[in-house]
């Protein structure tokens, strides 16, 4: 007589008939009453039950049951079949160097597991793509209701590995913060890739230039190329260290006024403008290295910017560089953007010492106190000087030179007068008002024949001649006179 028998949850029911041995409906054998030669079937049962069906090979389609093991001797691993939507799914991970791409029974299912020996990550297969299946951070779907964030899908944030790739194909190992919201909509997606949107880029090699190409990333391949050249983004040139989206700069700045310490900055951000880390001046540096040259500029002229400093306060200015007090083909100065403009010291504050070699004047130099030279003087314009001019050497000038007392120490010129002379040598006319000896005073030349009887007049020598020679014939004539008398 047949027996019927059914599944477990009584969903499906196999009928064998009397004395037949069924072995196409089942992966094993189904043995009906008064069946010969059973024993052999009895036994394959057994051992195949016992290895789960171990084979390279799956279980036939339609003598499968839902719940059913077998053991896949080509991955090594113990399946199950979950269905025919699903089918045959790994009961423990894979162990690969590489993603699985099994196909057919070995298809990749929902849900699956594998180890990667290459980077020592476990992976879950979400239906479509592997998924690291642990990383730092958080990336949500508790979120796709909240209409303040648009109703992301995926919300978060996470840390991301990326190898990504320069220009000349290499790739370079980055650590990635990463912002997740993949709502078009959002304002902070819109220069993102798959919903994220990279904050921040880690990098311990040599500064590189991003390719437009495909970059590996835990499992994935992202071409990362039009994010970095977004409008605020990190931009496609990778600096050794930490490189933040342009956007954060403001920001950055902005929260800097609370840091206590920086202990290392390659620049800084003043006004919109990056001022490098060599151009800045700190208190504690007694010299400023600036290459072979040694060209260092503060300020700049009209004609490249007018940018300058309108008070400078200092001790000391040394001008030179040379080891020796040879000078070159150069010559150290202090010069003025526009003529007669500059001002050294000033009436209320001024200069105490100046030493110098030369001093060029193209219009009048005024000195209070004391102007002392070493050698000659040549002046050009007038000279006033309120105090004391000490020269060494000679004082050559076209114009006039205004003193109170102009002495060479003994010599004295003071007030129109001029004491303790002992020799004076003129090659032009000396004009004078009085001649005094201390005792008579002479006031002026006399030409007068007549030799008056003033007192403070000097008769010139034809006037002398003249009343000498009068005063002779007088004398003749009265001597011939008494002769002939």
């Amino acid at each position: 007589m047949p027996y019927s028998v059914n599944n477990t949850d009584s969903s499906q029911n196999f009928t064998v008939q009397d004395g037949t041995i069924d072995n196409s409906t089942l992966s094993i054998s189904l043995i009906g009453t008064n069946a010969e030669n059973y024993a052999d079937d009895i036994a394959r049962n057994d051992v195949q039950l016992l290895e789960n069906f171990a084979n390279t090979s799956a279980p036939l389609p339609g003598t499968i049951l839902t719940g059913q093991l077998w053991y896949d001797k080509t991955d090594n691993v113990l399946r199950v079949y979950n269905g025919t939507s699903d089918g045959w799914v790994n009961l423990q991970p894979l162990v690969l160097g590489t993603e699985p791409t099994g196909t057919g029974a070995r298809g990749n299912k929902k849900g699956e597991l594998y180890f990667n020996t290459s980077n020592n990550k476990f992976y879950v297969f979400d239906g479509a793509n592997w998924k690291v299946t642990g990383y730092a951070g958080e990336e949500t779907s508790s979120q796709s209701g909240n209409e303040r964030l648009d109703n992301p899908t995926k919300f978060g944030s996470k840390v991301r590995s990326i190898f990504l790739k320069d220009t000349s194909g290499v790739p370079r190992p980055c650590l990635a913060l990463v912002f997740v919201n993949d709502s078009t909509t959002n304002e902070f997606y819109s220069a993102g890739t798959n919903g994220e949107t990279i904050m921040a880029i880690f990098n311990h090699t040599t500064t590189f230039t991003a390719d437009n190409v495909l970059s590996e990333t835990e499992g994935e391949n992202i071409n990362y190329y039009a994010e970095l050249n977004a409008t605020g983004s990190i931009g496609v040139t990778i600096n050794k260290g930490m490189n933040l989206r342009k956007d954060y700069v403001a920001e950055a700045v902005a929260l800097a006024t609370e840091a206590i310490t920086a202990q290392k900055a390659n620049a800084l951000f003043r006004g919109g403008q990056v001022v490098s880390a060599s151009s800045i001046i700190t208190e504690d540096i007694s010299w400023i290295p600036t290459g072979t040259t040694g060209t260092l500029s503060l300020g700049q002229n009209f004609a490249s910017g007018n940018q300058y400093f309108d008070t400078f306060f200092g001790q000391r200015i040394s001008l030179g560089h040379s080891t020796d007090n040879t000078i070159g083909n150069s010559q150290w100065e202090i010069s003025t953007e526009h003529d007669n403009l500059g001002i050294i010291g000033s009436t209320s504050k001024a200069i105490a010492d100046i030493f110098t070699y030369d001093l060029r004047a193209n219009a009048n130099v005024n000195v209070g106190e004391i102007l002392s030279v070493t050698g000659n003087s040549n002046l050009v314009g007038n000279v006033d000087i309120t105090n004391n001019l000490q020269v060494d050497k000679n004082i050559t000038s076209s114009q006039i030179i205004t003193g109170l007392t102009v002495t060479d120490g003994t010599l004295s010129i003071n007030s129109g007068s001029i004491d303790a002379g002992v020799n004076a040598k003129f090659s032009g006319r000396v004009e004078f008002g009085d001649l005094y000896d201390g005792t008579i005073s002479i006031v002026q030349f006399d030409g007068s024949t007549s030799l008056g009887t003033n007192p403070d007049r000097v008769p010139t020598q034809s006037a002398v001649k003249t009343y000498v020679d009068t005063a002779n014939a007088n004398m003749k004539t009265y001597v011939d006179i008494q002769d002939n008398a």
